[in-house]
């Protein structure tokens, strides 16, 4: 390789880093370069909540018809998330979410206590809006979605588990305090109807925070 080559491969690698570095001033100044730009689009969620649960009978056990069970009083059980966001507009968001129920105690009529274990997939639509112009670091929003929610417990004669699936709608309302560009805590509230397909409606509430990728 002679030294023109050489000497344009050369010219070329500057010339390279230098609209690199151009293009990641133009992005600290305008946010015009895209890559990086998508990226801070995403953010992860934690969140740690208080699920509401009524007394219900929530029906045969489906390996054992002559065992009825039934929740003992109402429950508060705590809860555990983790989340991912897409904010894919100023106003609108995409959510996954994955939540844990603390276990919950049952009474039969065996007279039998079984621990009783719930989780949570949601997938949302998240818009969100400035409402108060006076104090712009608080906006609320509202989420509309799908949850596949489960319950899985033993039996207490056949010594097996049994797990319940069920997909329903789920709506949810939020309020949100922007701490800076990267860190926004909020307080949730969802609702799940006929959780799991046994009839239970849970009232959920979250407090958390999300974190964008910047």
């Amino acid at each position: 390789m002679n030294m023109k080559k050489i000497s344009a491969i050369i010219l070329s690698l500057f010339a390279i880093h230098g609209h690199a570095n151009a293009q990641s001033t133009d992005f600290d100044n305008l946010g015009s370069d895209l890559p990086k730009e998508l990226l801070s689009n995403w953010y992860w969620k934690l969140n740690l909540g208080r699920a509401l649960v009524p007394s219900v009978n929530i029906g045969q056990n489906t390996t054992n018809p002559l065992v009825q069970s039934s929740l003992i009083g109402d429950s508060k059980l705590n809860t555990v998330g983790l989340g991912l966001g897409w904010q894919f507009h100023k106003y609108l968001a995409v959510e996954a979410n994955y939540k844990k129920l603390d276990a919950m105690v049952l009474k039969d009529n065996l007279n039998v206590d079984q621990n009783m274990s719930g989780k949570m997939l949601d997938l949302n639509l998240v818009a969100r809006y400035q409402l108060f112009n006076n104090i712009p670091k608080f906006y609320p929003s509202v989420k509309l979605g799908l949850s596949t929610t489960s319950l899985s417990f033993q039996d207490p004669i056949a010594t097996t588990l049994t797990y319940n699936y069920k997909t329903t709608a789920n709506a949810g309302l939020g309020l949100n305090y922007l701490f800076d560009n990267n860190l926004h805590f909020g307080l949730d509230y969802t609702r799940y109807n006929n959780f799991a397909g046994r009839g239970i409606n849970i009232s959920q509430f979250d407090l958390g925070f999300k974190y964008y990728f910047k």
